[in-house]
């Protein structure tokens, strides 16, 4: 019976060692990786790669208590997606100690990647090997006691730039001058003051303190400018009763204060009203756009965030270390969307020939220039300075200007573009007066002369000749009805079938219901250089768009149209016609419609002539000369 017993016991005995041993197997990640110093490290380090910690811990000889917490911290710290981690080496010495080197690659889950070197050392006691762990071992620069963390802010609002790249609004510092009701003394020293300090201001800050309801207390901006600016006109307003400054951080500079101004926009702080509609991640104090592209494309511009990957000193303590930087779409965006820099076809040295041929004007102008080989806006500027795009809003007459259109049906038709035409000041054409808002009466003239003389009578006669269907042939070669490729709000040519032989007649003459931008007249101007339309586009990546041919021929007709210039048009390689219209209330509307060095020039002033028109017109042209022989200037 004893020998039975014991027999059992010792069956039991053995069951148990080689239960333990099982146990201790299936503890381990593999038994047999104790026993030589790569295969430990190997094991220890395909256990962290698959997030197994307690695998890891049995590899490790006198772990820390918070071992699994750390690991699992990283993880969650740095919103790891996925983590990759590979022996690149193993250095072991007579002393039963290795060291190896790994490279720990953490796929994250907002910029992409993250890897750093550890050193995993291992030591053999009574035969076996194991993790000598350290802190250097999970990342160089972590200890115990810091933990990892993944903070976003909002980015520095993205550049829109030129096509050469230099930036037409980046970051900056604004300065803005104006007033606090209550501390005025003199408002007419005040309305002096500003106009003194920043010619046409004196205006804004008339109108400002005559309009009723003024709060005390309360800052009442009249102008902003750039901080280099503001530092010149400064003088004039310090010391004035009631005249504030104000510094706004974060803001935008544009490449010169009012440069492409309606194209390019402005930006300010959103207000509450704005943030409900914006909604998240927008919060009180960004900034936002007002006008132009800012506005348009706020989304692209402002849709970056700033991503920092930090060690921090606990939950919220301060930053150790950055370990990443990079820059994400803001969540909540459209997937589709593509923050970042935005490349507009403007070309800085054109632009600045429009903005200084506009120096000083306070009344209606326009100005746009075109590239003629694939419509892409090369500037464009409006006045005044604080109303609306004329350049792209604006739907206006053409008047006379709308000359090219009448050659190309005339020559589509088969028609004589050198012929003599009648210029009488006022004409009847198929019961529709006609008269030359100039009042000129040239009596017979070629058409190129009549055309530049601003001839409406002619060109109605013209347009009763040719008919309708011809016209509305020849103003779709030239675009009609085509929307410009461009984000901002912008008008074409609009020109409505003529439903009879009279209105055909009006309708050459370009009025009635014809009418265009000074936007799409430069696109019709450029036409006349290659004989092929191109709707125009401002940025780079939507254009060009499709081209159209103009009528067979009509080429030659047309450059014999422009190549008879009026007086008034004498600038350096100017080519082109005056034109006029009437407008709304008989407001008188001038025209310039003209090329220079393969681009398309239109030129729109409100209440002045086309001979006005040709004089700014021509103004451009020499400004452009002086800049195109001006050494280059880095700076913009």
């Amino acid at each position: 019976m004893r020998q039975a017993l014991a027999a059992v016991a010792a069956l039991l005995v053995l069951g148990a060692v080689l239960g333990v041993a099982y146990v201790t197997l299936e503890g381990r990640t593999d038994e047999a990786a104790l026993d030589a110093p790569d295969e430990t490290v190997d094991a220890y380090l395909d256990a962290w790669a698959d997030g197994d910690h307690a695998a890891m811990v049995e590899l490790v000889r006198d772990p820390p208590a918070s071992f699994v917490a750390d690991h699992e911290q990283l993880r969650e710290g740095l919103e790891v997606t996925r983590l990759t981690v590979e022996r690149t080496d193993l250095e072991e010495d007579v002393d039963g100690r290795a060291t190896a080197t790994a490279v720990v690659t953490a796929e994250l889950d907002v910029i992409g990647s993250l890897a750093w070197e550890v050193e995993v050392r291992v030591l053999r006691e009574r035969g076996r090997w194991g993790v000598a762990w350290t802190p250097e071992a999970l990342h160089p620069e972590w200890r115990p006691g810091l933990r990892f963390a993944t903070t976003t802010a909002p980015a520095e609002r993205a550049p829109i730039l030129a096509r050469d790249g230099r930036e037409l609004a980046g970051p900056g510092e604004r300065v803005t001058y104006g007033f606090e009701p209550a501390t005025v003394e003199a408002a007419d020293e005040v309305v002096e003051a500003f106009e003194a300090a920043i010619p046409g201001s004196g205006a804004t800050a008339e109108r400002l303190l005559n309009q009723g309801g003024l709060v005390d207390g309360w800052f009442y901006p009249v102008v902003s400018l750039s901080a280099e600016a503001a530092g010149e006109v400064g003088r004039e307003l310090t010391g004035v009763p009631g005249v504030l400054r104000r510094t706004e951080e974060g803001a935008r500079n544009l490449l010169a204060d009012g440069f492409a101004a309606h194209v390019v926009g402005r930006t300010g702080e959103a207000t509450a009203e704005e943030l409900e509609r914006l909604g998240p991640p927008y919060e009180p104090g960004d900034h936002i756009g007002r006008t132009g592209l800012e506005e348009v494309l706020e989304r692209r511009l402002a849709a970056r965030e700033e991503v920092r990957v930090e060690l921090r000193d606990g939950t919220d303590g301060p930053v150790r270390a950055t370990l990443a930087t990079g820059t994400v779409g803001r969540a909540g965006d459209d997937d589709d969307l593509d923050p970042g820099p935005v490349t507009t076809t403007l070309d800085v040295t054109v632009q600045r020939a429009v903005e200084n041929a506009l120096a000083g004007r306070r009344t209606a102008a326009a100005i746009v220039v075109v590239d003629a080989s694939d419509g892409a806006v090369r500037a464009a500027a409006s006045r005044p300075i604080d109303g609306f795009n004329r350049a792209f809003e604006g739907r206006y007459p053409p008047g006379t200007a709308f000359a090219s259109v009448v050659v190309d049906a005339l020559v589509a038709e088969g028609g004589d573009v050198t012929a003599t035409v009648s210029c009488p000041e006022e004409a009847v054409v198929a019961g529709r007066r006609v008269t030359n808002v100039a009042g000129a009466d040239l009596g017979e003239a070629p058409l190129p002369e009549a055309a530049a003389a601003g001839c409406a009578t002619a060109l109605a006669r013209l347009g009763a000749e040719v008919g309708a269907d011809a016209l509305s042939g020849a103003a779709g070669r030239f675009g009609a009805g085509v929307a410009p490729i461009v984000p901002l709000f912008a008008n074409g040519l609009s020109f409505p079938d003529p439903v009879d032989v009279g209105e055909a007649a009006v309708a050459a003459a370009g009025q009635g219901r014809v009418e265009v931008s000074p936007l799409h007249l430069a696109t019709i101007a450029a036409a006349t250089t290659t004989g092929s339309w191109w709707p125009p586009y401002l940025l780079e990546e939507d254009g060009p768009g499709t081209t159209v041919r103009l009528a067979p021929g009509s080429l030659d007709g047309l450059e014999q149209l422009l190549a008879v210039t009026s007086d008034e048009v004498d600038g350096p390689g100017l080519a082109g016609i005056t034109g006029e219209a009437s407008g709304t209330d008989g407001l008188v509307l001038g025209w310039f419609v003209g090329t220079i060095d393969g681009l398309g020039v239109a030129v729109l002033l409100e209440d002045e002539g086309g001979s006005e028109a040709g004089v700014l017109a021509s103004r451009f042209a020499r400004e452009l000369a002086a800049l195109e022989d001006a050494p280059v200037d880095d700076e913009g």
